[in-house]
């Protein structure tokens, strides 16, 4: 490109593209943000309600001599226990990050909002370890199972 008038206009062309693409991706953090500041407390609630309707389940139907108790220990974490034993599972939320962390005797997962953009936006949680989707439910039976079968 020899003409400076070509070239010149050929990188302003250039110019406002980038900075286009830029503001797309600053809006598109903005709303993600926005996204998951409203529905992962929801989330953590689900979470906290799957395990509790796990625990219910587990002594009505199995009928345990030691009755799992889910324990809150605030609104950010939560604990489960046979009876008055140490905790095999402790939930954590840590609205900062937005993460919840799953330990249990077996050992940790943390769960990180995925944003979906369909309709007016909804959160799902991936296993950072894993790197799977996993709903409230599943996260519960499967970390409860986990430690009740464990060696």
């Amino acid at each position: 490109m020899d003409n400076p008038d070509e070239w010149a206009r050929s990188l302003g062309e250039e110019i406002r593209a980038k900075h286009s693409v830029e503001k797309d991706i600053a809006q598109t953090v903005a709303m993600n943000r926005q996204i998951e500041a409203e529905k992962m407390p929801q989330r953590w609630e689900e979470v906290i309600a799957a395990f509790q309707t796990c625990c219910i389940a587990y002594n009505d139907q199995v009928k345990p001599q030691r009755r799992l108790d889910l324990h809150r220990g605030g609104s950010h974490q939560f604990i489960i226990r046979p009876d008055a034993l140490p905790e095999i599972i402790t939930g954590k939320y840590d609205p900062h990050r937005r993460w919840i962390e799953i330990i249990s005797s077996v050992g940790k997962e943390t769960y990180f909002p995925l944003v979906s953009h369909v309709g007016s936006g909804d959160v799902e949680l991936m296993s950072l370890e894993t790197k799977r989707v996993k709903g409230p439910a599943t996260i519960a039976q499967d970390t409860i199972r986990e430690c009740l079968i464990a060696p």
